[in-house]
């Protein structure tokens, strides 16, 4: 009986821990829930969502009206992005399937093309090119049809008979990962040279096969595809935040990048594929930030807008339901950033704008996602608020000024699309190169040629407009050595720099490309000198390591800083079996220091006395190291350098500079040693000898030093003056003013 009565006991006992643990847990996930619930990522739905109401919601800044140009009855129902065509087109990548399709259901995602057929500001025609898409994050136009990134794949898909719509899909890679529905490949973005950039998120861990090999990136970072030769490279940790999404360029190539954080960063400094990271939100780029999250970045540049926001950029504020400015100058190597006034704000709740281009008419256009979630995981997947049937695009305008015509390109010949790379405003030279890159190499190549060889030499633009020239060679793979070389001793840095990048990327086909850089690595442009860095990750030998250390011989900045940390890094299955075994010379030491501080800590002595010590180690390149120990030893390393100078006069020669920067003694006795090079037949070893003897303070060497005032030979006599002027001044102003005469050769007056 006591034992059945223990067994109730302990039943009740294990049942009220149940219910407790329970309540626990439901306090928890409640806890949790209003946490997370975030009330401007998951917010109440507006009573009126018409386009009127959402309208009136809008405060623009002063001199500026909107209207709608599309909306659902268009088929325009959660717009992910945007892009213009050279027709004029506006192609619009929707889905309905996000956060994540219904079980059974088929996905029905589209790729949109709007025409404004009339042009009055409003689009009236609507062309599905592609259905069928589940849960697309991105796409690029190029190549006959749209690249898409859709999942783990990046499609490309077709239009063969010239109906605007696709007849193939071709997987064209796989292997993308897709940790997180809004992590997937997104912000499609073209280079200046026809690269495709695009990013990835936090919770992404690919393992794309290409014909190079597999590449690889986890978590977040950018790619850039070369499509002409389906060359694929990951970049770690690009963004200030751990989901980018946006890339843009400037009007001299200059990459920038977004997060859907707060975070905008300088992109470049970060194109170096490595799988070492300095932080783990990647933050140390980031030149400027929006308030609260936000997404994509477009420049505010068209005939038809005010001056005062020419050229800045504008950010698309999902979170806070506006759009924001800012202006941007050169900083260094870098740039920086300077808030502006919003250009909009919205305060219906279901406004989220998440792309924003410049159009043929030169307004601003905003893909309005239009839901009052904007999160995933932030509220149920099946949230019965999330709204899957509005969409905007929105076209914002200046009051009293002309819209801009920018011309059709899409039927022009290669001929007369290239004059158009000559055009003021950005949108018709990108819309050109995309051209130019879509028409037929054997079609295109010749006549750009011919087009850089008629530009008008004397045309203040003429650096630019071969800039945009050697973009057009670089979309189609050609190699144009000559122009490369012409851009490189361009007048404007910017142009040098942007050659720069050229040379890395080309550097499998080019004769002797490190050449090439070892200028731009110390132009007097900090932004030259970065792409150099940059240039030499891309090349993998041991020298280019030597040729992008060089870059510390001029004064550095967090950029240049963090791109040559970065280089160390990914170049080092390449410079450390070659330095070990002595078969690189660093010319300047401060760059060898450098990377060994960067690569191995601040023990740098630690460092290059273990590589001293390997068997494997050349006669030369144990000379450079022990200099370089005699510049960041101790006292002891001093005096193990100076044991192996006396066997080797080229090591002692170099010990005179060294020592008079640092005027630290060896250890031990070298007073004998020193006594028996001053009588060495080389007079270099001579003059080395007499130097070392005052900078070390060796004053019993004196009466070897006096008889040397007697002899003929001007360096070592130059070097005996100036030490025996440091070990005994007094006595030595007597014997040393018959020197002081202009009979005597500059360097012994000078001593």
């Amino acid at each position: 009986m006591v034992g059945l009565l223990h067994m109730v006991i302990f039943y009740q006992q294990k049942m009220l821990m149940k219910k407790s643990f329970l309540c626990l847990t439901l306090a928890v996930v409640v806890t949790s829930n209003a946490v997370a619930q975030n009330p401007l990522s998951v917010s109440k739905p507006e009573v009126d969502n018409s386009v009127a109401a959402e309208l009136k919601s809008f405060a623009l800044t002063e001199g500026y009206e909107a209207n709608l140009y599309a909306d659902e009855t268009d088929g325009v129902a959660n717009p992910v992005c945007m892009s213009w065509d050279p027709a004029g087109r506006l192609w619009v990548l929707v889905t309905s399937a996000y956060p994540q399709l219904k079980p059974t259901a088929k996905p029905k995602d589209k790729l949109l093309i709007l025409t404004d057929t009339n042009a009055d500001g409003r689009a009236d025609k609507t062309t599905v090119f592609a259905d069928g898409l589940n849960m697309p994050t991105g796409f690029a136009l190029g190549h006959g049809g749209a690249y898409i990134g859709q999942g783990n794949d990046l499609l490309h898909l077709k239009d063969i008979d010239g109906d605007d719509k696709a007849d193939t899909r071709l997987v064209l890679l796989t292997g993308f990962g897709t940790g997180d529905t809004h992590q997937n490949i997104n912000s499609f973005t073209w280079s200046p040279g026809g690269e495709l950039l695009f990013c990835q998120g936090l919770h992404s861990f690919s393992r794309v096969e290409t014909p190079w090999g597999i590449s690889r990136l986890d978590e977040h970072g950018s790619w850039r595809l070369r499509p002409r030769r389906l060359q694929l490279h990951g970049f770690r940790r690009t963004s200030a935040g751990g989901n980018p999404w946006g890339i843009v360029f400037g009007n001299w190539g200059q990459p920038f990048i977004k997060s859907n954080g707060t975070g905008i960063s300088e992109l470049l400094p970060s194109l170096v594929s490595v799988e070492r990271t300095a932080s783990y939100w990647g933050g140390e780029m980031k030149i400027g930030q929006t308030q609260i999250k936000s997404m994509i970045i477009e420049f505010a540049e068209s005939p038809h807008l005010p001056d005062d926001i020419q050229g800045q950029m504008l950010i698309a504020g999902y979170f806070a339901r506006d759009v924001n400015r800012f202006s941007w100058v050169p900083l260094g190597a870098g740039h920086q950033l300077k808030p502006q006034p919003n250009l909009m704000t919205s305060s219906h709740n279901a406004f989220r704008p998440v792309d924003i281009r410049i159009g043929p008419d030169g307004a601003i256009y905003i893909a309005d996602w239009f839901n009052p979630i904007i999160g995933h995981y932030q509220a149920s997947f099946r949230h019965p608020d999330r709204d899957k049937t509005h969409g905007r695009i929105w076209r914002i305008t200046a009051k009293d000024r002309p819209l801009a015509n920018a011309p059709d390109l899409s039927k022009m010949t290669a001929a007369e699309v290239c004059n158009h790379l000559k055009s003021d405003w950005r949108y018709i030279r990108y819309q050109a190169k995309r051209r130019l890159a879509d028409l037929p190499k054997d079609e295109v190549v010749s006549v750009i040629a011919k087009w850089v060889d008629q530009l008008d030499q004397s045309d203040p633009d003429l650096e630019h407009h071969l800039y945009e020239a050697i973009g057009v060679f670089e979309s189609h793979e050609d190699v144009n050595r000559n122009l490369l070389e012409r851009l490189l001793k361009a007048k404007d840095y910017r142009a040098r720099a942007y050659a720069t990048r050229v040379t890395g990327r080309w550097h499998d086909r080019l004769k002797s490309p490190s050449e090439l850089l070892e200028r731009s690595v110390i132009d007097g442009s900090p932004r030259v000198r970065l792409e150099a860095i940059v240039a030499c990750s891309d090349i993998h030998s041991a020298n280019s390591m030597v040729v992008a250390a060089k870059a510390t011989s001029n004064p550095m900045d967090r950029f240049t800083n963090f791109a040559l940390t970065q280089t160390v890094h990914a170049l080092a299955p390449w410079w450390r079996p070659a330095l070990s075994q002595g078969n690189l010379n660093f010319d300047n030491p401060a760059g060898l220091i450098y990377v060994l501080r960067t690569h191995g800590g601040k023990d740098v002595a630690g460092q290059v006395r273990s590589l001293i010590s390997s068997d494997a180690i050349t006669a030369n390149g144990r000379r450079q190291l022990l200099a370089l120990l005699a510049r960041v030893g101790n006292a002891n390393d001093v005096q193990t350098v100076f044991s192996h100078a006396t066997r080797d006069p080229q090591l002692l020669e170099l010990l005179p500079a060294i020592a008079q920067g640092r005027r630290l003694t060896p250890s031990g006795s070298v007073h004998e040693n020193l006594a028996i090079l001053l009588t060495h037949e080389s007079a270099a070893v001579r003059a080395a000898a007499a130097r070392l003897a005052g900078l070390w303070n060796q004053r019993q060497l004196i009466p070897l030093l006096e008889p040397i005032l007697k002899g003929d030979d001007d360096l070592v006599l130059a070097a005996a003056i100036r030490s025996l002027g440091e070990l005994s001044p007094d006595s030595a102003v007597k014997e040393l003013q018959p020197f002081i005469a202009i009979t005597h050769p500059q360097p012994v007056v000078l001593a």
